[in-house]
Formats: C-alpha cells, structure tokens, sequence
C-alpha cells in the first residue's frame, strides 16, 4: 500500500491514529524493505560470484598468456564486491529502532542505499573498463592503445547499461519505496 492511499484512507475512515501507531506502521514498512533488500543483495552477490566464475574460466578455456594474473584480477575485484556487499549489508541492518525513532532510521537507511546505488554505477562499469583494457593488452601486443582504449570505453559503457538494468530490476522497487516514506518524514 502506497503512503498517499494509506494517507487517503486515514482521512476516508475517520479513524485517527496515533504517531506511535503510524511510526509502527512505518517501521514495519521499512524493516520489508529492509529484508527485501539484503535478499535480493544476496542473489546479487550469487549471480556476482556464478560471473566470475565463468570469467575466470573463460580465460582459461581462450588459452590467454597472463590468465593466471587476469584470473587473479577477477578474485580480486570479486572480493572486493564481496566487501562492498557485506558493508551494505551491515550498514542497512543496523538500524535500531528501539532507540531511534523512525525518521532517524528511514533517513539513515535512505541515505546509506542511495550511496551504495550510486557506488554500484561507478564501480562495476570501471572495473569491466579496467578488466577490457588487460583482456587487449593480453590478446596482443600489438594492438593500437587508441583502439584498446575504444574497447575499454566501449566495455565500461555496457557495463554501465547492465548494471542500470541489474539495478533496476532488482532493487527499484525498494529504493523507490524508501524514498517515498524518506520523503514523507521529510516533509
């Protein structure tokens, strides 16, 4: 149910509730959320380590010169993806809404999640860059740079697509939700 209907039927019914009943209803809306979230970061970690997995095999079924040293570069921006999710992971679960009250929770919460969607665009279209870059230089030496770069740009352009659609797809809905009631205690 959307906060402006939950608003609407506040009014129709003629019934008035009491802050505490309607940071309650909050509170419970923003731990849904919450959970919804850390499953669906989950699954993104999962689809995370399945990718680098093929990656990784990828580079040894094409037979690449340096495959061990770009296989190493995949654990190592996986790891690092890993610490990212486990970072929002705890970030988003400690709120504490027994001693916060619940605007404090949803602006601390919004404004974590908004930091991490923002992150996640930057970081996953730079490192598929970076990674596209190692994969030229790694094919052949003698590959013009100005090209190397093309593909690098180009690498990072798709990244950043796939990542707008993993994102979307996956958490739109609950950061559109936390905004919402970010907003409504806002206001």
């Amino acid at each position: 149910m959307e906060i402006e209907d939950f608003k609407g039927k506040i009014d129709l019914s003629g019934v008035s509730y009491s802050e505490a009943e309607i940071e309650s209803i909050f509170q419970l809306r923003t731990k849904s959320t919450i959970k919804n979230i850390n499953r669906k970061m989950l699954l993104d970690a999962l689809l995370m380590i399945i990718t680098a997995i093929l990656l990784i095999s990828l580079t040894f079924a094409i037979g690449l010169r340096s495959r061990y040293y770009v296989s190493t570069q995949i654990i190592g921006l996986s790891l690092l993806l890993l610490a990212h999710y486990r970072l929002k992971y705890l970030h988003l679960n400690k709120s504490d809404f027994h001693h916060q009250s619940i605007r404090e929770v949803i602006s601390s919460t919004y404004r974590t999640f908004k930091k991490y969607w923002i992150g996640y665009h930057i970081v996953v279209p730079l490192m598929m860059a970076s990674l596209s870059f190692k994969l030229m230089l790694d094919l052949s030496h003698d590959i013009n740079m100005l090209f190397s770069i093309f593909i690098s740009v180009c690498s990072g352009l798709v990244g950043l697509m796939v990542t707008n659609i993993v994102a979307k797809k996956m958490y739109h809905k609950e950061y559109n939700k936390l905004k919402e009631v970010y907003q409504h205690f806002e206001h």
